[in-house]
């Protein structure tokens, strides 16, 4: 993976903690058919949300309060462009990241360079792991909190969903567990 994107997406993940966008009118143009999930309990209702029309061609199953904002929209660096946005409601806080030049490295280069950024992270310890994707432990000022990363390839383009930090509280473990499952049914 080229340093660039590397250093593009360490800014991306600072930038977007520093987010305090909760506006709900920037909510207004979501995709979302209802459906019903069999690997959530039967009370919590899961919508097909898509990310197409705000220009990342994937759609995801999510809680229904989830809706999309802009994070921090498109960005640029280096002269690649970048889309990034927010899925938040309940406590589903996600980002999905997205370059628009064509990438043509594998899965495993992506996920080296995610775990390496993660490496970061005061006692980074990795609790589940597939083939697209992990969850993983650290140790931040409030104590243990945990996080997630989940990359797939779709149209040569690589997009990455991680969990946005909160800055209220850290997640625990289910929390993180169900934003991770969420991430893993992208089509």
């Amino acid at each position: 993976m080229k340093l660039r994107n590397l250093a593009f997406i360490m800014v991306i993940l600072m930038i977007v903690s520093c987010n305090k966008s909760e506006n709900p009118s920037e909510n207004s143009n979501n995709e979302k058919t209802e459906e019903t999930s069999n690997t959530e309990s039967p009370s919590e209702n899961l919508v097909q949300l898509s990310l197409a029309d705000e220009g990342i061609p994937v759609a995801l199953m999510l809680p229904q309060e989830v809706s999309i904002s802009k994070g921090t929209g498109v960005t640029e660096m280096n002269g690649v462009t970048y889309k990034n946005l927010n899925l938040k409601g309940g406590d589903y806080k996600m980002n999905a990241s997205m370059p628009e030049e064509d990438f043509d490295g594998t899965m495993e280069e992506i996920l080296e360079s995610q775990k390496r950024l993660s490496s970061f992270d005061k006692g980074f310890n990795i609790i589940q792991e597939c083939d697209n994707g992990y969850l993983y432990e650290f140790e931040n000022s409030k104590g243990k909190n945990y996080a997630f990363v989940y990359a797939t390839i779709k149209d040569n383009h690589q997009i990455i969903f991680t969990s946005l930090p909160s800055r209220s509280k850290n997640y625990t473990q289910e929390q993180i567990e169900k934003m991770f499952e969420a991430a893993k049914t992208v089509k």
